[in-house]
C-alpha cells in the first residue's frame, strides 16, 4: 500500500474499464480492521462469485499530464460508477460535489517496445525462478508471488511493489514492462490485459 498525501496538483486515478475481483481472493481485504477497503465494493453481491473493484493510484496533474490527455464524458467510462462507490466511500457525497470526478483519455495511442509474456500461472512460477529471467525483469521471485524493482528516469528513488501468485494455478497471466517515468515489471491477468491494451506481433 502506498499513503497518499493530499496536495494541489495530485490526485487519484483508474482504469476505465470494468475490473472485478474473485471474492476468495478479496477476503483479506474487505475484512480488515477499520471498515474494510475502499477499492473493493463488497456490498450488495451475494449471487456473484466477484466484487467490483477499482485498482487506483496516485498522478501528477501537471503540464504534462494535460499535453498527454484529453478530457472525455464520464458516460462512455465503464468503469466510472465503481470509482465514483469507491470515493464516496473513501471520502463523502459532499467532497465530490465540491470537487467532482474527470474522465481522461491519452491524445495518442502509446507503443510499448518491451516484450510481453504471456502464460498459466503455475508456468510463469516456474519460470521466474530462473536467475537470469530475475536479472532481466530487475525483480526477485519466490514460491508465493516475486518483489518487483522500479528503475526510475529521473531523480526519484526506486521503489519496490509485491505481486502474489493466485490459487488458480490454470489462470492466465501477464508479465511485462510498464514505461512512463520510470520502468517496472508487473503482473496481471490477461483478461485484464487484453481489456486495457493491444498486443503486438507474436515473436
Amino acid at each position: 500500500e502506498t499513503k497518499f498525501k493530499p496536495e494541489k496538483g495530485r490526485g487519484l486515478q483508474t482504469y476505465g474499464h470494468l475490473q472485478y475481483i474473485p471474492k476468495d481472493r478479496a477476503g483479506r481485504f474487505v475484512r480488515r480492521e477499520g471498515g474494510g477497503c475502499p477499492f473493493i465494493q463488497d456490498k450488495k453481491t451475494a449471487d456473484s462469485e466477484v466484487y467490483p473493484l477499482a485498482q487506483t493510484w496516485t498522478v501528477n496533474l501537471n503540464k504534462l499530464f494535460y499535453e498527454t490527455f484529453e478530457q472525455i464524458d464520464e458516460s462512455t467510462v465503464a468503469g466510472f460508477r465503481t470509482f465514483k462507490d469507491c470515493m464516496t466511500r473513501l471520502f463523502s457525497t459532499a467532497v465530490l460535489d465540491k470537487y467532482p470526478i474527470r474522465c481522461y483519455r491519452m491524445k495518442k495511442e502509446q507503443v510499448n517496445p518491451e516484450l510481453v509474456f504471456i502464460g498459466s500461472r503455475d508456468f510463469m512460477a516456474d519460470f521466474l525462478q530462473d536467475s537470469e529471467m530475475e536479472k532481466y525483469f530487475s525483480i526477485s521471485a519466490d514460491m508465493h508471488g516475486f518483489e518487483s524493482w522500479s528503475i526510475p528516469k529521473r531523480k526519484w528513488l526506486p521503489r519496490a511493489k509485491h505481486f502474489e501468485w493466485g490459487e488458480n494455478m490454470q489462470e492466465e497471466v501477464v508479465l511485462f514492462t510498464r514505461e512512463g517515468n520510470s520502468s517496472m515489471t508487473v503482473m496481471v491477468s490477461k483478461q485484464q490485459f487484453i481489456g486495457e491494451k493491444h498486443l503486438g506481433v507474436k515473436v
